[in-house]
């Protein structure tokens, strides 16, 4: 695929269990998983190895981290700064 490769995009995640109660048998039964978007390289995809992978390749392209999901911490314009600028120092570490 490195030659068809001209932009690519990121995003983290960490799994959350879920339960819902059943009044009927007095438990908790697992419902899915729900995904909550953190800072890049600290959720459950391996991008250690696919920006080796990219720099292996010789890839010179973009990389652009997707921040449009609920983010861990707070609401706020401050939060979507200080993950942003995890995500540069995350991709800098490659270089």
């Amino acid at each position: 695929m490195k030659p068809f490769i001209v932009h690519t995009i990121t995003a983290d995640y960490i799994c959350l269990p879920r339960f819902h109660h059943d009044g009927e048998l007095t438990n908790y039964i697992k419902s899915p998983d729900v995904l909550r978007a953190v800072p890049i390289g600290k959720g459950i995809i391996d991008y250690k190895t696919f920006i080796n992978t990219l720099k292996e390749i010789g890839y010179q392209g973009y990389i652009a981290y997707e921040m449009c999901e609920v983010l861990e911490g707070e609401d706020s314009i401050e939060n979507l700064d200080r993950c942003a600028k995890e995500f540069l120092e995350y991709v800098e570490q490659f270089r």
